[in-house]
């Protein structure tokens, strides 16, 4: 026969799960930085975690990172974890180059160079700033500023096309059409990997187009062009790290179009 329980038994269980759920509250309490920390790394649950670890900036660069990631994208949950990182720590490392680069894509060019002149305080040695700086100079019309860091950013990665390309573009910019060809062709001959770059190719040959020279034009944008039809969405959006995924396709599409209209005006038949 089954015994009912008393009074006296049920009294005890509820007791003994009552010491049970305090010692869990307690112990969460007590490794609430572990526990945020352990629910990021499993489950990605932003909100739970920062509940949990709330004073913790390289727990919110750590989310700031993963959602300014083409995968998880998600540019206002970036700026939002970076911000909170930088509020906790004004000198944690990367928290204001990421900020930087996001309101530089939001069209914010005085908060975004604010941005990246406190990351080259916090951490002068990451040279990549100087990159971000010139970008951010260049769009805002300080071509002098932005060559002079575009310059930099070569001395210190003398075989990334990047810096090249948006050197010549600089150059194109201010109407210097000369020095825009020379920073292409350096960059195009900075390393045989860069020797079919599409942007440096583009580069080269607006440059020649508006130094007159179509026949030479002609021949970077038909190379430009041919490497661009072999390129997927996903190749275009490694050139431009921190956009949405979403307009890959829109924006290869419209580099094509660019490039196939300068190849029309360079005189193709």
């Amino acid at each position: 026969m089954e015994k009912i329980r008393g009074k006296k038994g049920t009294i005890a269980l509820s007791t003994g799960i009552a010491v049970a759920l305090c010692a869990v509250f307690l112990l969460a309490y007590l490794f609430r930085e572990q526990f945020g920390w352990t629910i990021w790394k499993i489950t990605h649950l932003d909100p739970a975690a920062a509940l949990l670890n709330d004073h913790d900036p390289e727990l919110f660069l750590d989310m700031g990172s993963y959602f300014f990631r083409a995968d998880h994208y998600d540019i206002g949950k970036a700026e939002r974890y970076f911000s909170n990182a930088a509020a906790l720590d004004e000198n944690v490392p990367y928290a204001h180059y990421q900020l930087a680069r996001i309101n530089f894509l939001r069209g914010d060019f005085q908060q975004a160079l604010r941005e990246i002149n406190k990351e080259m305080t916090v951490q002068p040695e990451l040279k990549q700033s100087y990159y971000v700086r010139g970008l951010i100079e260049g769009y805002a019309g300080d071509f002098t500023a932005s060559a002079a860091d575009f310059e930099k950013f070569i001395s210190f990665y003398p075989f990334d096309w990047a810096g090249y390309n948006d050197l010549a573009w600089v150059y194109f910019r201010a109407g210097d059409y000369e020095k825009s060809k020379g920073a292409a062709l350096r960059g195009l001959a900075a390393a045989p990997r860069n020797a079919e770059n599409p942007w440096l190719l583009n580069s080269a040959g607006i440059a020649l187009l508006n130094l007159n020279k179509k026949e030479e034009a002609k021949i970077y944008f038909e190379k430009a062009l041919a490497k661009l039809e072999d390129m997927a969405p996903k190749d275009w959006g490694i050139a431009y790290p921190g956009n949405d995924p979403a307009i890959y396709a829109e924006g290869l599409a419209k580099t094509k179009e660019s490039v196939a209209y300068n190849l029309e005006l360079s005189g193709k038949k």
